[in-house]
């Protein structure tokens, strides 16, 4: 089931870092603070991401835990939500300043 779970559309990436640590402990019984069991959660998390340009950003940060992973995702999926917000309104004011030259 770790192996096929991906991001639902709409759902969060606290929810699925949530699913994830979820999915773990019924997939791996035992302590789940262990440096393995950690990398293991962190990578299944990054490959549910159905996002390989986020993926990669993720990775190339290097997150030691899950919740690394998830807090680096968060932000990057941030800045990328800003950026495509200002290129909008940019686009809408250029827009707009042609109508009112005509």
């Amino acid at each position: 089931e770790l192996r096929c779970r991906k991001r639902r559309k709409g759902e969060t990436l606290v929810e699925l870092a949530e699913s994830i640590r979820d999915l773990m402990v019924r997939a791996y019984s035992g302590d789940q603070s262990d440096g393995t069991n950690a990398a293991v959660a962190k990578d299944y998390f990054l490959s549910a991401l159905e996002d390989s340009d986020l993926e990669l950003k993720v990775r190339d940060k290097e997150p030691a835990t899950l919740d690394e992973a998830c807090k680096m995702a968060q932000r990057l999926e941030m800045n990328k939500q800003t950026i495509a917000a200002r290129a909008l309104s940019l686009s809408l004011s250029l827009s707009l300043s042609r109508c009112r030259v005509r």
